[in-house]
Parts: structure tokens; C-alpha cells; sequence
């Protein structure tokens, strides 16, 4: 049976990856929650689990989509990545992104 998340309300959007959810509010922000390992939360950690929903440090989402350890984020029109690193999945080769950070093409 669904259960209610706590701290989780006015959602318009949400997605899973490997072990951590992203979901967008309304107002245009993003809880996340689950896996923490290379920065999936997107608040500036890593390792571990955040068990409660966090706020990830961007505003003004307007979408958001998690693939594998990794998550991906439109706002103001562009386009952010956090998460895991390696494979250059991130436009980053073996470097972890811990909060949201703009994605610019070499």
C-alpha cells in the first residue's frame, strides 16, 4: 500500500536512480533521498544514506531526471549534473560532483 513521504508535498516530478529519489516540487526545488555515495543528494556530501528527504542546493528546477548514481537537472534552461563521477557520464572524467554544477561542453 503507498504511504505518504513526510517533508514531501506539491510534488510535479520525480524520478529514481540507483538506490536515491529525486523529486520536484512545485515551487521548484528538489528533495532527494537513499544512496549518498558520490554526491547523489546534491547537497554537498557523500557516503552513507540520507534516510529523510533533503533540500539539493538548486532552485528554479523545472525538471529532473536520476540515471544510475547520477542526476540531471534543468533549471533556468540549462542544464546541471551530480553524482558519480567516473565513465564521463558527467562531461568529468574521474571526478565526483557533489551539489549541482553547470554542465559546459569542452
Amino acid at each position: 500500500m503507498p504511504i505518504a513521504v513526510p517533508g514531501v508535498t506539491n510534488t510535479k516530478a520525480v524520478s529514481a536512480g540507483t538506490g536515491t529519489v529525486a523529486v520536484l516540487l512545485k515551487d521548484g526545488t528538489l528533495r532527494t533521498w537513499g544512496h549518498d555515495g558520490w554526491g547523489n543528494a546534491g547537497i554537498g556530501t557523500f557516503g552513507g544514506y540520507q534516510m529523510k528527504p533533503v533540500k539539493a542546493k538548486l532552485a528554479g528546477v523545472e525538471g529532473v531526471f536520476m540515471a544510475g548514481s547520477r542526476c540531471f537537472a534543468i533549471a533556468g534552461g540549462q542544464l546541471y549534473v551530480w553524482g558519480f563521477g567516473h565513465s564521463r557520464m558527467l562531461g568529468v572524467m574521474n571526478k565526483h560532483l557533489y551539489v549541482p554544477t553547470l554542465f559546459v561542453t569542452p
